[in-house]
């Protein structure tokens, strides 16, 4: 979300960042360098802790959302951050967690 997109509602919101999860199969919840959904509801990089932001609020009500939505799966994964996985990866990920191979 480019900025200037705070006019969005929460649901417009959650409706782009499903859009992404799905597209990208992952996505973080929080990174300055990375795609995040702090980031894209802030409308820009989020250095710090998201919950000081001024979309705090926001970002803190999207990812209500998110995480009871049926295809979002929130675990730490990459680089040991809350990241979401998309429904369709879930195979993928389950398969890589029964091998049971240190990474």
């Amino acid at each position: 979300m480019p900025h200037g997109k705070h006019h969005m509602t929460t649901q417009d919101q959650l409706t782009e960042i499903l859009t992404l999860l799905r597209e990208r199969g992952v996505l973080l919840q929080a990174d300055a360098n990375q795609p995040s959904v702090a980031t894209l509801v802030a409308g820009g990089p989020v250095h710090g802790s998201w919950w000081g932001h001024a979309a705090g609020g926001q970002i803190y009500a999207v990812l209500g959302l998110l995480e009871d939505h049926p295809d979002a799966l929130s675990t730490r994964l990459l680089d040991g951050k809350v990241t979401y996985v998309h429904r369709r990866l879930w195979p993928a990920l389950v398969a890589v967690g029964q091998v049971g191979s240190p990474w």
